[in-house]
C-alpha cells in the first residue's frame, strides 16, 4: 500500500502569490476549489496527505489498512507568531473500533491461573498470529472458506487489491442542485453513475419497499386502500409545494417530471398555500409543535400511521431519528420526488458514482485543475498570516519553509480547533464485506432503519467489488450518537455501535460476514468565534447518504468568499428560499434548464398549434374562393396565363402613393 504519512518537508517551492489557498481536498473544500477556479481565481490547493479526499477518501484493502495505521493529521504547531492563526488538528480525529468479538475478548481478559503455562503460550501465539495478518490476508482466508463458488487462492489475492471501499459513501439524486452543481462546475464529464434500484425501510425483520411511482404505491400488498390514498394525497401536496418551476398554476408541465403524480386538474399556488402554510398569527399560533414537527403533521394531517410516518420521514425524506419540522421535511419529500425517473432505466431518485464515493472528490479536484488550479499533496500549511493592524483581514498562508501571499483561505474545521472545537457527539460508520444476500433484489440498494441507522449495499456493478467477485456485497453503514456511550457508558445497549449490530443483524447472518471494520468521526460544533471574513471553515456535517448537504454548505460558503452566485446552481441568481416551501414565481427562475420530457410535450403543442392554423387556413381559403368564383382562371385560357403577376397589385401601389401624398 501507498504511504499515507506526510512528509517532513515539501520537496519543490510553490508559487508566492494566489488569490486563494484551500486546504483539505475534502469533497466540500474540492467543490469550492472548483468554483473559486471557475470564477477566474487564481487557486492553490494542498493537503498533506498523498491521496485526494480527506474523509471522503477511498481505499483498497491494504490501503485502509495503511491508512488506519498512518497518523491522520499534522501535528499542532509548536510556535506561532501574534499576527498567524496557528493550524493545528485533532491527531484522534478518526478513531478506528475494534470489531465486537475483540471488544468482549479485551473486556474478559483475566489472569489465567487456571491454565498451564503451555496453554498460555499458545493462546498467545494464536493471538499474535491473526493480529499480524493483514486485512487483505483475512479476506482472501474468508473468501476461500465461505464463498459458495470456490475462488482459488491466488485468484482472490489478485482481486482483493481492486476493492473500492469508501470511507464516506455517498449517494447523488438524478435531478437537483447536486447535479446542477456537478454540471455548472464542469465535473459531469468525469463522473458515471448507476440507477439506485430501490430504498428499503428495515424495521423488526420487516422489509418494506419505498414505493418509486404511483404504481407502486397502488400495488404495494402491505398498504390498505385507504393508507394508499392518503399516501397520495401527501405526495401530490409535497411536489406541488416543492416545485421550483411552478407558476401561478401548477399544471402538467411540473408534473409530467415525475409522472406517477400526474393529475389531470390544474391547481392554483393561491389555494396550495392556503393549505399548507398558517394564514394569520392565530392559526399560525394554534399549529404550534405541530408545524415543527415533521413525522407529527404527517400523522395529524393526513391520517397517516406512526409507521407509514416514520417510513416517509426516514426513507423518503432522509432525515435523522428525531425528525425535523415540517417545511424541512416538506423540501427534502419535494427534492425526492424531483428526482424520481430522472435516471435512465430506473425509477429510483438516487444514484451511486461508479468506483466510488470517493471519485466526486476527485472530479472536483480535476476540474479546478483544468480552470488553472494548482495541486501540491504531502505539502503541510502551518499557520494562516493576518494583517498586522486589523487582524481580521488574510495576507498568507505559511508553509514549512516559505510564504504564499493570498487573501482567501479555505479549510478543513479539524485543523483550525480555536475556531470550531469538537461536540461529544460522533459519526459512526461501518464497512461489511458480506455474501450475497437475495432478499433486496437487484443491486444496488439504500436502506433506512428505525434505529436511526442508513445504509447502502453495493455489488460489482458499481465496481466497488472487483469484477469476478460475484459472490461479495460490501454494506456500508452509519449512524450517530454521543462518544461517551461508544465504549460501553452506562447505558451500552443504546450506544452507536449497538446500533450498528443491531442494523447489521437485520441484514445478514454473522456467518455470512467475510469482514468489517467499523469507525468513527467528532462532529464539529457551531462556529461562535471571530474569524475573518474571508477565511471559510469547513465543518465535519451530520451523517447522510445524499451529497445535497454538501453542495448546500458549499454553496453558502461560496458565497461567504465573495462568489455572488456560489456555485453557480440555477437558483442563485434569485433571492434565497423561503423559509416555508411555497410557488415561487417563473421569473425567479428563468435560468433553470428544461429537462427532455418537458421539451417533447412543448414541441407537442407547437406541432398541434401549427396543424390547427393550417387546417383553419385551408378552410378559410375554401370558402373565400366560393365567395368570389369569378377571380378563378376559365379552363380554356392558356397555361402559361396563371403565371402572370395579378393586376390589381399596381392599383395597390397607386393608393400608397396616394396616401404618401395625402401625408
Amino acid at each position: 500500500g501507498a504511504k499515507m504519512a506526510p512528509v517532513a518537508q515539501e520537496e519543490e517551492m510553490l508559487p508566492s502569490e494566489f488569490d486563494a489557498v484551500v486546504i483539505g481536498t475534502g469533497l466540500v473544500e474540492s467543490m469550492l476549489a472548483a468554483a473559486l477556479a471557475r470564477a477566474g481565481e487564481r487557486v492553490l490547493h494542498v493537503d498533506a496527505f498523498d491521496h485526494y479526499g480527506g474523509d471522503s477518501a477511498g481505499f483498497g484493502l491494504d490501503g485502509l489498512q495503511t491508512y488506519a495505521e498512518a497518523p491522520h493529521r499534522p501535528a499542532a504547531l509548536a510556535e506561532c507568531g501574534s499576527n498567524e492563526l496557528p493550524l493545528a488538528a485533532d491527531s484522534d480525529a478518526i478513531r478506528f473500533h475494534p470489531p465486537k468479538e475483540e471488544q468482549q475478548r479485551e473486556q474478559q481478559q483475566q489472569p489465567r491461573d487456571d491454565k498451564s503455562s503451555d496453554a498460555a503460550a499458545a493462546d498467545r501465539d494464536e493471538e499474535e498470529e491473526l493480529s499480524s495478518r493483514s486485512v487483505a490476508e483475512e479476506v482472501v482466508e474468508a473468501l476461500v472458506r465461505l464463498t459458495r463458488v470456490r475462488v482459488a487462492r491466488r485468484q482472490a489475492e489478485a482481486r482483493c487489491k481492486r476493492f473500492n471501499l469508501d470511507l464516506c459513501p455517498r449517494l447523488n439524486y438524478a435531478r437537483g442542485d447536486g447535479t446542477d452543481a456537478m454540471i455548472a462546475l464542469g465535473v459531469a464529464p468525469y463522473l458515471e453513475f448507476a440507477g439506485v434500484k430501490a430504498t428499503y425501510y428495515v424495521d423488526d425483520d420487516a422489509v418494506t419497499k419505498v414505493p418509486c411511482s404511483k404504481r407502486d404505491v397502488f400495488t404495494a400488498r402491505d398498504l390498505r386502500p385507504a393508507d394508499k390514498r392518503k399516501l397520495m394525497r401527501f405526495l401530490h401536496d409535497a411536489f406541488d409545494a416543492s416545485s421550483l418551476d411552478a407558476a401561478h398554476v401548477v399544471n402538467e408541465r411540473d408534473l409530467t417530471a415525475s409522472r406517477g403524480l400526474r393529475r389531470p386538474q390544474n391547481k392554483t399556488a393561491a389555494s396550495f398555500s392556503a393549505s399548507t402554510t398558517p394564514t394569520s398569527p392565530e392559526e399560525e399560533e394554534a399549529l404550534g409543535e405541530e408545524e415543527e414537527s415533521f413525522e407529527s403533521r404527517l400523522r395529524e394531517g393526513y391520517g397517516l400511521d406512526d409507521r407509514m410516518a416514520h417510513v416517509v420521514s426516514a426513507a423518503v425524506a432522509l432525515l435523522p431519528e428525531e425528525g425535523g419540522s415540517w417545511p424541512e421535511g416538506l423540501k427534502a419529500v419535494g427534492r425526492h420526488l424531483r428526482a424520481l425517473g430522472a435516471h435512465v432505466g430506473c425509477d429510483s431518485p438516487l444514484m451511486a458514482p461508479l468506483y466510488g464515493s470517493a471519485e466526486l472528490p476527485q472530479a472536483f479536484c480535476r476540474a479546478c485543475a483544468v480552470q488553472g488550479g494548482v495541486y501540491a499533496l504531502r505539502t503541510k500549511a502551518q499557520a494562516i498570516q493576518l494583517d498586522d493592524d486589523l487582524k481580521n483581514e488574510i495576507t498568507g498562508v505559511r508553509f514549512l519553509n516559505q510564504v504564499v501571499r493570498c487573501s482567501k483561505v479555505v479549510v478543513s474545521a479539524d485543523y483550525v480547533p480555536l475556531l470550531a472545537a469538537s461536540e461529544e457527539r460522533r459519526t459512526y460508520r461501518r464497512i461489511v464485506l458480506m455474501l450475497p444476500t437475495s432478499r433486496f433484489g437487484n443491486l444496488p440498494v439504500a436502506l433506512a432503519f428505525r434505529s436511526n441507522v442508513r445504509a447502502a449495499l453495493f455489488d460489482a456493478s458499481t465496481y466497488a467489488v472487483p469484477e469476478g467477485l460475484d459472490d461479495v456485497h460490501i454494506l456500508h453503514l452509519e449512524t450517530e450518537g454521543p462518544s461517551a456511550l461508544a465504549g460501553g457508558g452506562e447505558n451500552p445497549s443504546a450506544s452507536p455501535l449497538a446500533a450498528l449490530d443491531e442494523a447489521l443483524a437485520a441484514v445478514v447472518r454473522s456467518d455470512e460476514i467475510l469482514w468489517s471494520w467499523t469507525y468513527s468521526w467528532p462532529q464539529h460544533a457551531e462556529d461562535v468565534k471571530e474569524r475573518p471574513k474571508t477565511l471559510a471553515v469547513v465543518k465535519r456535517l451530520r451523517p447522510h447518504f445524499d451529497v445535497f448537504q454538501e453542495v448546500k454548505y458549499a454553496d453558502g460558503l461560496a458565497k461567504s468568499l465573495g462568489l455572488r452566485h456560489g456555485l453557480a446552481l440555477p437558483s442563485s441568481s434569485a433571492e434565497e428560499e423561503e423559509e416555508n416551501p411555497t410557488v415561487t414565481p417563473p421569473q425567479e427562475h428563468h435560468h433553470r434548464r428544461q429537462d427532455d420530457e418537458d421539451d417533447l410535450i412543448l414541441q407537442d403543442l407547437v406541432d398541434a398549434i401549427e396543424q390547427s392554423n393550417n387546417k383553419e387556413k385551408k378552410e378559410a381559403d375554401a370558402i373565400s374562393m366560393e365567395k368570389d368564383p369569378p377571380e378563378q382562371s376559365n379552363k380554356g385560357e392558356k397555361k402559361e396565363e396563371d403565371t402572370l403577376p395579378d393586376p390589381p397589385a399596381e392599383e395597390e401601389e397607386d393608393d400608397d402613393d396616394d396616401d404618401d401624398d395625402d401625408d
